[in-house]
Formats: C-alpha cells, structure tokens, sequence
C-alpha cells in the first residue's frame, strides 16, 4: 500500500519516488514527500514514529517524526492556499476513497430470485444465518 501511494504521489508531482524519498531539501523533491506522508497519515491514522520507520525502509532514509509532523502541518496549509496542491490532494483522496470503498462488502444481503409460477410449489428455500 505505502509502495503504491509513494507511486502515485510521486507520478502525480512528476518525480522518481526514490527521488521524493531521500533527504533532499529541494521544494520539487521535499513538497511531494510531504503530500505522500500527509496522504499516507491520512489513509492509515499511522503514529509519525511509524512513518518514520516505513520511510526509511523505504526510501533508506530516516527522517525525524517531528520533522514529519512539521512537513505534514505545512502541507496542510499548502492545500488549503495552493490550487495545485489542493488539485493533487482531491486526486490522491480520491484514490485512497476508491480503495477503501473497493473492500467494503455490501451491506445489502437481499437476494431476489423470480420463478414461474407451475414451479412455486417445486422450488423449496430455505433461510439460513450465518
């Protein structure tokens, strides 16, 4: 999962994601890391101490959960000032909606079946729990 967002952040903002996840400072490497970690708090509620740890086994470079907490506040106001980063966060949400959604089984159980009505009294169902 965390693979595939870094992926998909990283095509969005048009960069390697092993570019956006080492310790460059660059703005055009460092603001697509902070969409992914924002994306990636977003989507699991993980501890900034575990995205920590997934970021190093990730990208091999360990980054501070302050300084990740300080990237994700920044990013937040960026999406609320920014229409290009306000356009990238509704593409990332949405993806991340998708997926949630995609596992979720419906709730509805109700099946409809018709029959003709000469084998009404052939046809035998029978209900059970689960």
């Amino acid at each position: 999962i965390m693979a595939y967002l870094a992926d998909t952040v990283a095509s969005l903002c048009n960069i390697e994601r092993r570019d956006m996840l080492k310790g460059s400072s660059e703005a055009h490497l460092a603001q697509p890391r902070w969409l992914f970690w924002y994306a990636y708090r977003y989507m699991t509620g993980e501890t900034l101490e575990k995205v920590a740890d997934m970021t190093e086994r990730c990208g091999g470079h360990r980054f501070t959960p302050n300084g990740i907490g300080q990237c994700v506040n920044k990013m937040s106001q960026l999406i609320s000032s920014e229409p290009m980063w306000t356009k990238r966060w509704t593409i990332i949400k949405r993806i991340i909606k998708l997926r949630d959604t995609g596992n979720k089984k419906s709730s509805d159980n109700t099946v409809t079946i018709t029959v003709p009505k000469e084998l009404k009294d052939i046809i035998n169902i029978e209900i059970k729990e689960k």
